[in-house]
């Protein structure tokens, strides 16, 4: 009987769209994010069209840039599937204020 309920809910997924996302990939550590490397990037697509979430992959890796959508799930799909490996994970220092203290100042 359960096994008929999971494929029923199963089915419901599939019908609105929905599909189970398999972490083929994790990422080495919580903070890592997608980082890309615009050299080797051929913008084939396949990174954005393999993405569970929908992300348009290709713009940031187009970029040179880290993605930053807060709908990754860090499944580590795109990297997997780049055929060129320009995507890998990395950290992303967080950007600090300037501050008086330090003797930076804002150019206004």
């Amino acid at each position: 009987m359960l096994h008929e309920a999971e494929r029923g809910a199963s089915s419901f997924l599939t019908r609105i769209g929905l599909r189970k996302v398999t972490v083929v990939n994790p990422p080495p550590f919580a903070e890592a994010r997608v980082h890309s490397d615009n050299t080797r990037c051929v913008q084939c697509g396949v990174c954005g069209y393999n993405c569970p979430v929908g992300i348009m992959v290709r713009d940031y890796s187009r970029r040179g840039q880290v993605v930053t959508d807060p709908t990754c799930i860090q499944c580590g799909q795109c990297i997997n599937v780049c055929p060129r490996g320009a995507l890998r994970w990395g950290s992303t220092p967080l950007r600090r204020a300037p501050s008086a203290a330090s003797g930076q100042e804002r150019a206004t």
